[in-house]
């Protein structure tokens, strides 16, 4: 369906309008979903590369781009581009939006997730934290918060901090995977708190 409307509003508006970048950005969210990341990722930076001609480097709406782009290359594996997406995001919400907003935790968490992906523990440790005291207070979204309260117990686990807070953080991770009906989520936090005694 988003192909479809791709196509529509190409026709329609012509090619590199505004709302073209939208269903691009859309259509990548969903072609990850499904595992298909790097058809993924030429969507999203096709529609980044739409707002910036439109909007601007630095719009918010780019922020939410480049974030989503961020997600997309840790899924790849590629966890030293997909922070410098997320830092830039950071960067336009920080400014844009205050120290404090809730998109702000998008970004820390992929930035946590990243550092982790390339065994740096401790430098996962500060923007996890932020993100999980964001997201401990605005976060309605179970699934958010289990993603920063799991990376969160991994940083701690890694680094050799407090292990008791890692363990009571996955199984925050774990309980709010199960709320939100995600058992193979839930599956993997558990099977990390058996072998995390």
């Amino acid at each position: 369906m988003l192909e479809e409307a791709l196509a529509l509003k190409v026709r329609v508006l012509g090619r590199d309008h505004p709302d073209d970048a939208i269903t691009e950005v859309n259509l990548a969210v969903a072609l990850q979903e499904l595992g298909r990341n790097q058809e993924a990722l030429a969507h999203v930076e096709r529609g980044m590369a739409i707002t910036e001609k439109s909007l601007g480097s630095e719009h918010p709406r780019m922020a939410t781009y480049l974030s989503d782009r961020g997600e997309i290359l840790n899924a790849l594996g590629r966890p030293a581009e997909a922070r410098r997406s997320f830092e830039r995001a950071r960067i336009i919400w920080e400014r844009e939006l205050g120290l404090e907003n809730r998109s702000l935790a998008y970004a820390l968490t992929g930035i946590g997730i990243s550092y982790l992906s390339e065994g740096d523990a401790l430098s996962a440790l500060v923007p996890l934290e932020r993100a999980f005291k964001i997201r401990r207070g605005q976060e309605a979204d179970p699934t958010k918060r289990a993603e920063t309260s799991f990376a969160l117990a991994r940083a701690l686990w890694e680094s050799r901090r407090d292990r008791g807070r890692a363990r009571a953080l996955a199984q925050e991770a774990k309980d709010d995977y199960d709320r939100a009906q995600l058992a193979d989520k839930a599956v993997s936090v558990q099977e990390w708190l058996h072998q995390h005694l």
